[in-house]
């Protein structure tokens, strides 16, 4: 999950703080007051953040040991690895036009109303270079529908959304052998369904 999308949900929170009336004072008093709360607001990130990242990978049993190293579960890929960061599967910007692009006119109010529900609950793991590819709008983590309008959808695959990354490498394994930015190599994969009583489905 990134910085952006938890400072706006600490927005609502910290505001108080940051325009709440002060009494007039010197302009070293006002400075130093407002640097404390930008430390004070700091604070509260990351500690939001390092809360957040413990809270998903104990609700999804997503680490492990192996050979005395820490290795954390990607959703995605299937894999094991040390580098994986923990993300909303919605992010709360995409909305609009982003949702109609995604998922087709007929279906953004529906997605609108359950993204504002138990969508916005829904977290997981990615590994860090997909995380930041979903960040960046190249790949995006979408439901597959049912027939009828349940409250939350439990079936999800990935999709390119930047042709230009197709044939781009994104990680290569300890002998060299390249995955690559490719739709297909996703859809091959088993479907993972989220549920609130454990993991994906591997």
């Amino acid at each position: 999950m990134n910085k952006k999308m938890m400072n706006q949900d600490l927005e609502d929170e910290l505001a108080p703080k940051r325009h709440g009336a002060v009494a007039p004072e010197t302009d070293t008093g006002m400075t130093e007051k407002g640097d404390d709360r930008q430390l004070q607001a700091a604070s509260l990130l990351e500690t939001a953040l390092a809360k957040f990242r413990r809270d998903v990978l104990a609700y999804h049993t997503a680490t492990r040991l192996e050979g005395g190293k820490l290795q954390l579960y990607c959703h995605i890929t299937g894999w094991w690895a040390g580098s994986v960061k923990t993300t909303h599967l919605v992010p709360r910007g995409v909305k609009g036009n982003e949702l109609a692009y995604l998922f087709g006119d007929g279906e953004v109010a529906a997605l609108e109303d359950r993204k504002n529900g138990e969508l916005d609950t829904i977290r997981i793991t990615l590994h860090a270079k997909i995380e930041d590819a979903k960040d960046a709008r190249v790949i995006a983590i979408i439901p597959s529908l049912p027939v009828e309008k349940a409250q939350t959808p439990t079936q999800w695959r990935c999709v390119l959304t930047k042709e230009s990354y197709r044939d781009r490498i994104f990680s290569r394994d300890l002998v060299g052998h390249a995955s690559r930015w490719n739709v297909g190599a996703f859809s091959r994969l088993p479907p993972r369904t989220i549920g609130h009583t454990g993991p994906f489905c591997r």
